[in-house]
C-alpha cells in the first residue's frame, strides 16, 4: 500500500461533515417548546459530540504526538487549535445540556448562531489538517508508521463508539471506499460481530447501496 492510498483523516472527517450537517439542519428547523422536537435535537447533539470528543482524543494521543516525533513543531498548530475547539465545544455543549422544551426560540437562534460559528471554525481546521498535516506525515511516515498509528485508534474504539461512526461515516462515503475499510475489517473480527455491524449499517444506507457493499465485500 503507498503512502497516497491511506487517507487518514477521510473516513473521520467525512462522517464528522455529515454529522455536524445534520445537527446543523436540525437545529435550525427545531421547536424549541416542543419536548420531542428538543428531544429529537438532543440525541443527534449527542451523538455528535461523543464523535468530536473521540476524534479529537485520538488525534492528540495518537496522530500528533507520532508526526511531532517525526518532525519537531510539526504538531503545534493543530494542538493549538484543538484547545480552541474544545473551549468552543464546551460551552456548546453546555447549551445542549440545558434543553428541556422550555426555551424560547429566540434562545434556539442564539445557539443556531453560536454553532454556526463553532462549524465554520471546524470545517476550516479538518480541511487545513487534510491539505497540511496530512501531507507532512505523509512525508515523515512510512505507510507501515501510518497503519500502526491507525491501528492503534481502531483497536482503542469502544464497539459503541464504533457503531456510532459507521452511522455517519458509512452514508457520507464512496462504495470504493467503505469496501476498502470493511474488507480488513472483516477479516480482523469474528463473523458474528462483522454481521452485527452490517446488521447496523443497513439502517442508515439505501438498500441498493447497500447491497453494493455486501456483494463487494463477499
Amino acid at each position: 500500500m503507498s503512502k497516497e492510498t491511506i487517507k487518514i483523516y477521510d473516513p473521520a472527517h467525512k462522517g464528522l461533515r455529515n454529522a455536524m450537517s445534520l445537527f446543523q439542519l436540525k437545529l435550525g428547523n427545531t421547536d424549541f417548546k416542543s419536548k420531542e422536537d428538543v428531544s429529537h435535537l438532543k440525541s443527534i447533539g449527542h451523538e455528535l459530540f461523543i464523535l468530536l470528543d473521540d476524534h479529537i482524543k485520538n488525534e492528540n494521543e495518537y496522530v500528533l504526538p507520532f508526526l511531532e516525533s517525526k518532525c519537531e513543531g510539526a504538531s503545534k498548530h493543530d494542538l493549538d487549535d484543538h484547545h480552541h475547539i474544545e473551549i468552543l465545544e464546551k460551552s456548546l455543549q453546555d447549551k445542549l445540556l440545558q434543553l428541556d422544551g422550555t426555551q424560547t426560540q429566540e434562545w434556539g437562534y442564539q445557539f443556531y448562531l453560536e454553532f454556526t460559528k463553532y462549524h465554520a471554525i471546524y470545517l476550516e481546521h479538518i480541511l487545513e489538517e487534510e491539505l497540511v498535516t496530512e501531507p507532512l506525515i505523509h512525508q515523515h511516515c512510512s505507510p507501515e508508521d501510518i497503519m500502526d498509528v491507525l491501528t492503534k485508534i481502531n483497536t482503542g474504539i469502544k464497539p459503541d463508539v464504533l457503531f456510532l461512526w459507521f452511522k455517519y461515516i458509512v452514508p457520507a462515503r464512496s462504495l470504493e471506499d467503505n469496501i476498502s475499510v470493511l474488507k480488513p475489517f472483516k477479516a480482523a473480527v469474528p463473523t458474528d460481530f462483522f454481521e452485527i455491524v452490517m446488521n447496523h449499517i443497513k439502517q442508515f444506507v439505501p438498500e441498493i447501496q447497500y447491497q453494493k457493499l455486501v456483494d463487494g465485500l463477499k
